[in-house]
């Protein structure tokens, strides 16, 4: 494999490393809602935060996440904003519709982040709608995670920018090989390819007298009477193996 498509799946595969699954498709909100993981609230806690907070207060899974932008309200590589897709969690154990909502969150939260995590939100209590993401309390739900968090990312950029590493150095490695000259096949009647070049060279000066050719070509191991035969067999080779080629045409 050349050296600049080397690198290339190397850099793509360690993107994939950093980076993760993509996020989503165009039919994400038509999709059944995803598993809830295990530590998910139960039914007698959500029923006991609505009663609590007089209907304002919910919980919902997420669905999917999409990173937005690394960069927001001034604050490089601090804050990120993320769009998620979001399920309520009703109290009857159903689930709302699948409603996007964007939130800007450290970026360590936006590390933990995922589909099947149960996020607070915040409702209107005349209807129950989803009004949006409670993020100062997602922000305190997710902290004790960060730490694992930043460490998992790090490891995973570790082994992508090893990838990106080992491909420089086998790609450099194939530049400082010298190029193989392909050898000539065999020979042909006994004839190598540099005595037919030789022989080439010599009569290509058209200085031979006919009464000496056969003497002057049996110099170079060429038969009597045999050189328009092995001529054209060389050439033929020649035609198919570019090497060879330029050999000649540099006579």
């Amino acid at each position: 494999m050349g050296f600049f498509r080397k690198l290339g799946k190397a850099i793509e595969g360690a993107v994939e490393l950093a980076d993760g699954d993509s996020y989503g498709t165009d039919a994400r909100a038509d999709k059944p809602p995803v598993a809830i993981r295990t530590d998910a609230s139960s039914l007698a806690d959500l029923q006991l935060l609505a009663a609590t907070s007089n209907g304002r207060l919910g919980r919902a899974t997420v669905q999917w996440t999409e990173g937005v932008s690394a960069v927001e309200e001034g604050n490089a590589d601090g804050y990120c904003t993320v769009q998620m897709g979001v399920r309520v969690r009703e109290l009857d154990g159903g689930f709302g519709p699948c409603v996007a909502k964007r939130v800007l969150l450290p970026r360590d939260a936006g590390l933990v982040i995922g589909a099947g995590l149960e996020v607070p939100i915040t409702r209107d209590p005349a209807t129950g709608a989803l009004e949006g993401i409670d993020r100062k309390a997602l922000v305190e739900e997710l902290r004790p995670l960060f730490a694992e968090a930043r460490a998992e990312e790090a490891a995973r950029r570790s082994v992508g920018l090893g990838v990106v590493a080992t491909a420089l150095r086998e790609g450099l490695n194939d530049l400082r090989q010298p190029a193989t000259v392909p050898e000539p096949s065999a020979t042909v009647e006994g004839v190598t390819a540099d005595q037919w070049l030789q022989a080439r060279r010599v009569l290509a000066a058209g200085r031979i007298p006919p009464a000496v050719l056969d003497r002057t070509l049996a110099a170079y191991k060429i038969p009597a009477g045999r050189w328009p035969q092995i001529d054209a067999e060389w050439s033929a080779r020649a035609a198919a193996d570019p090497a060879l080629a330029a050999r000649l045409a540099n006579l």
